[in-house]
């Protein structure tokens, strides 16, 4: 093969323009994840302010955690309201937000959202613990 300066030339900017336009992928790639953590970020902060009573203490987060397919979050505390009581309150809480109840029994609630090509849960898990009644959350987000 004989190479000549135009050759080399030519092979050099079609490399370049190949390592540019994966440059640019992975920053849009980045981008995209970034906004949609800030919006799942967002989406999880509405549904605390739903969830979280004004006495709750000690409270411990995780997430949100965005998988392939979807996201997750969930959040543990203490309140010193009854068990009825803030069952009842995150339920109202929730529902004005748009969520449904699909599930629930004395400790439980499941409610679901439906929005914009996307699909919410939240779990709610509240047991007597001490004298206080300990509250565990889990929310997902499936953007279908």
């Amino acid at each position: 093969i004989v190479t000549t300066p135009y050759s080399i030339c030519n092979a050099t900017r079609l490399f370049l323009s190949a390592v540019v336009l994966v440059v640019i992928s992975l920053c849009c790639s980045c981008t995209n994840r970034s906004g949609s953590m800030s919006r799942i970020q967002e989406r999880v902060n509405s549904v605390k302010q739903c969830t979280i009573p004004s006495d709750a203490i000690g409270a411990t987060n995780a997430g949100p955690t965005l998988g392939a397919y979807l996201a997750t979050a969930h959040w543990e505390f203490e309140t010193t309201e009854g068990g009825r009581a803030y069952l009842s309150w995150a339920s109202q809480q929730l529902q004005q937000d748009g969520f449904t109840l699909k599930m629930f029994d004395d400790s439980t609630r499941v409610f679901a959202k439906a929005s914009g090509g996307e699909d919410e849960s939240v779990a709610i898990h509240a047991a007597p613990f001490a004298g206080k009644l300990r509250v565990r959350i889990t929310y997902t987000l499936d953007p279908d």
